[in-house]
């Protein structure tokens, strides 16, 4: 059976220091949540602040 699906998308409404500022909100109640396989989808100007932020994370 496929985990099911979960992603957040911002659109164009943060810049890449309010990216980082709800990435880092959000990252420990993520790495919490299990048996969902979570996707965040941050605008493309956030893309590599976001992948960074996330390396490592189940994210």
């Amino acid at each position: 059976m496929r985990k099911p699906f979960v992603a957040g998308n911002w659109k164009m409404n943060k810049n890449i220091a309010e990216t980082r500022e709800l990435l880092s909100a959000m990252k420990n109640g993520l790495n919490e949540v299990s048996g969902v396989e979570k996707v965040v989808c941050p605008p493309f100007i956030s893309l590599a602040a976001a992948a960074e932020m996330l390396a490592g994370s189940e994210v």
